[in-house]
């Protein structure tokens, strides 16, 4: 009978130190490149990288997947030298791991005309846990120097023939010639997607290919006592067919950083398979992620979610205690989400389960999302709230293009009131607070999956962002400035400002000094910070000493001193990725200028009103002197955190013009 299963794999992980003697498939031109052709800054460059992954079937293991790796790096200067250092990540469960094997690496260098050739010793390669679904595999490569060219070439074995990683053609580095090929069993059903805005060739086709599988038969000779058994072995193949896939690409430029962007990977060029269904000979069909309610479901009732969530017994002490006296939902709500908060520290391990256990990470008050978040789910469900998973993709994972098993990194929790509001809850951040969740959670997607077994997008963006300063200085007859500041910050503003800043208040002056190069501070107080609900209020007294110029019997300067907007993010021509702001926010300054005596307003910005189509944003720059007094407000407004590429060059436009106004000087005149 053929055997179509996944059992534990016992591997021993194991490493081929040099290369088979042959010609080094490094040239000499290579090595003496001292630039890439079309990219001078470049630091490094892939010169060639080939990918292989297929099916092999081991008749008492059942399917694997191998991926055969071989990578080319030419290292330009000092800053290409972290290619020395490469690592592999490999995903494990509790009974099975992807393990490495074949691993090949050296290095060669050009000396006096010659090329040397350096291979890796056993003491360059090590591994360790990563996470309790990860280990990494470390190697670094000997003698890398300006001008090295690098190779290194490895195998991976893995058991979760359910998971097909997604290959990208582009990296920060230029990449010069790219080979995918892979082969895929007729039994497996993937759906194939690719994306970004690079030419991928891609060619199909189909071959066949056979399984041999080896059988014992025992013939028994005679009957009775005198019997003998005679043991033979014969042989047969199953016969099936291969799709197989073949992708290239050549001289791929380097991407350009671009600000404000949640996950560069979800935009590059890339090609992904995703799982539909197997079906093997003589068996059912089993289908996977067709919809994203299938996805969910296999979420649900996966034993590191399933049955994690259903354990209380660790932790029903703690909860009847923190119940006890509490009037109703809300204040349960408050209770349990601020003790799992305070009590449980991240380990900085993004997870949409508890691989390694609640009971372990609550006993330690240490774990991943996926643990602390389970912990508290599972506490407000035994408190009777009525609350559920949310299911999220992290900005630290690319966007799914289609429903799949591996798009989700991440778990919060959504909790129903009985005014049938909802709040969602990350105790993972200690500044956190409901509907206030961690940059790496708003920037993603989150999904949930109703009783009605409907899936429903989650929208984690917070409602709620305001910053108000309000500044009243004067200027001397020296230029010198001096005032108060009184500043608010409302909603994410707040949040965002607790996580910047200094809870110390002789650190967070320090820091505030340190920032806006002041001359000098007193009177300063802070209140709201250790409150997480509140408003942060802070006030101070300032003085700047040269910030103005005075030339003569006249003095410039700009209005809004250090709350100016000096640098433009968005200087490139085209952009390729969105503008991913994180949260909508709204800026409000307000100020009165005092002039010294003696002097008059010569010269005063006109005020301006910048308005983006569609309510993306907006802007105001009004004011106007009467007298020794100028008054200034500004209102800068972005209602949309998430920006099409199409908008870009308004938005870059937009920008350059707000800087521009904010530069105007007002200028002051001796009478």
């Amino acid at each position: 009978m053929i055997k179509f299963s996944l059992t534990v794999l016992v591997s021993i992980f194991f490493f081929q130190i040099s290369f088979a003697a042959k010609p080094p498939s490094v040239t000499k031109e290579e090595l003496e490149e001292e630039y890439y052709p079309t990219n001078k800054e470049a630091v490094a460059a892939v010169l060639e990288e080939s990918k292989k992954v297929f099916y092999e079937y081991k008749q008492d293991d059942g399917f694997f997947i191998k991926r055969k790796i071989y990578k080319k790096i030419k290292i330009y200067n000092k800053e290409g030298l972290n290619f020395a250092i490469q690592q592999i990540l490999l995903w494990k469960t509790k009974t099975a791991e992807e393990t490495v094997g074949k691993l090949k690496a050296k290095t060669y260098n050009l000396l006096n005309g010659k090329i040397e050739e350096f291979s890796m010793k056993k003491g360059g390669v090590y591994k360790d846990e990563t996470s309790p679904d990860r280990n990494t595999v470390k190697f670094t490569l000997p003698n890398v120097a300006k001008g090295s060219v690098i190779e290194f070439s490895y195998t991976i074995s893995s058991p979760f023939y359910t998971y097909f990683p997604t290959f990208y053609f582009q990296d920060y580095i230029p990449v010069k010639k790219q080979v995918l090929n892979i082969e895929i069993p007729e039994y497996f059903n993937y759906g194939m997607q690719t994306r970004g805005d690079k030419n991928i060739n891609i060619i199909k086709g189909k071959k066949r290919d056979k399984i041999t599988f080896r059988q014992a038969i025992t013939e028994t000779i005679g009957s009775g006592l005198g019997s003998t058994s005679k043991r033979t072995h014969s042989t047969y193949d199953v016969e099936f067919i291969l799709n197989t896939y073949s992708l290239k690409s050549e001289n791929v430029e380097a991407y350009k950083e671009e600000s404000y962007v949640n996950n560069v990977y979800s935009y590059l060029p890339s090609v992904e398979f995703d799982l539909k269904s197997i079906k093997f000979p003589n068996s059912p069909i089993k289908y996977y992620s067709n919809s994203w309610e299938d996805v969910l479901k296999k979420q649900l009732d996966h034993p590191a979610f399933k049955d994690e969530l259903g354990k209380t017994a660790y932790y029903k002490k703690d909860l009847n205690q923190l119940l006890l006296g509490l009037p109703n939902d809300q204040a349960k709500v408050s209770e349990i989400f601020d003790f799992v908060k305070n009590k449980m520290t991240w380990n900085n391990v993004s997870s949409s389960k508890a691989y390694s256990g609640v009971k372990n990470a609550y006993k330690n008050s240490t774990g991943s999302s996926g643990q602390i978040n389970m912990i508290l789910l599972s506490m407000l469900k035994q408190a009777n709230i009525n609350a559920r998973p949310v299911f999220v993709s992290s900005m630290n994972t690319p966007i799914a293009i289609f429903p799949s098993y591996n798009a989700f990194d991440y778990v919060i929790v959504e909790v129903i009131m009985s005014d049938n509001s909802k709040v969602y809850l990350d105790a993972t951040d200690k500044k956190s607070i409901p509907n206030i969740l961690p940059e790496r959670v708003i920037k993603g997607r989150g999904k949930v999956l109703t009783t009605s077994g409907v899936v429903i997008d989650i929208d984690l963006r917070p409602y709620t962002s305001t910053l108000n300063a309000i500044l009243t200085y004067a200027v001397d007859n020296k230029g010198v400035i001096s005032g108060t500041i009184k500043k608010r910050s409302k909603g994410y503003d707040a949040y965002v400002y607790r996580k910047k800043n200094k809870s110390d208040k002789a650190e967070a002056l320090k820091q505030i000094k340190s920032t806006f190069s002041f001359s000098e501070i007193t009177d300063y107080n802070r209140k709201g910070f250790n409150e997480l609900s509140e408003n942060i209020n802070s006030e101070y007294k300032f003085r700047i000493d040269d910030f103005s110029t005075v030339v003569g019997d006249e003095i410039y300067f700009q209005p809004l001193l250090f709350l100016q907007t000096t640098n433009n993010p968005f200087k490139i021509d085209q952009r390729k990725f969105p503008i991913d702001y994180g949260y909508a926010k709204n800026e409000v300054y307000m100020m009165d200028i005092t002039i010294p005596d003696g002097y008059v307003v010569s010269s005063l910005p006109e005020s301006l009103r910048l308005d983006l189509p569609e309510n993306l944003g907006s802007y105001k720059f009004s004011i106007s002197s009467k007298g020794d007094l100028i008054q200034l407000k500004v209102n800068k407004k972005s209602n949309e955190p998430f920006i099409g590429i199409n908008s870009y060059p308004l938005i870059k436009e937009f920008n350059s013009k707000l800087i521009s106004k904010e530069n105007e000087q007002i200028v002051l005149k001796k009478i």
